[in-house]
């Protein structure tokens, strides 16, 4: 039983064709030249600015508006940034992974 419910229930990716957003305590905060994803409860801050050239803050922005799967965001990324998508989807992966994709938007 407890191996159906965690094949069922356990999200281990960001599903492609899904609406993902950042938890709302979530934002962004700069700091002089740099930018920080940060909890508004506090904890550790993400520094953005230093993450794939500088273009994070692009993917968060698209993550934000809450209006873009993973294929989409990956998609504008190359499109108007050349950023590969393998790099994008797996930003968006190691985003979720650390606990920053809310996920009740997934799944």
């Amino acid at each position: 039983k407890l191996q159906y419910l965690i094949e069922k229930y356990m999200i281990n990716e960001v599903n492609n064709d899904e609406i993902i957003k950042l938890y709302d305590y979530f934002r962004i905060e700069k700091d002089g030249d740099s930018s920080f994803l940060i909890s508004e409860y506090g904890g550790e801050k993400l520094n953005i600015s230093e993450q794939i050239d500088g273009k994070i803050d692009k993917i968060l922005a698209l993550i934000s508006q809450k209006s873009y799967t993973r294929l989409e965001i990956s998609d504008i990324m190359y499109s108007k940034y050349s950023v590969m998508p393998e790099v994008t989807l797996n930003v968006i992966n190691q985003l979720w992974k650390n606990g920053y994709i809310a996920e009740k938007s997934l799944g």
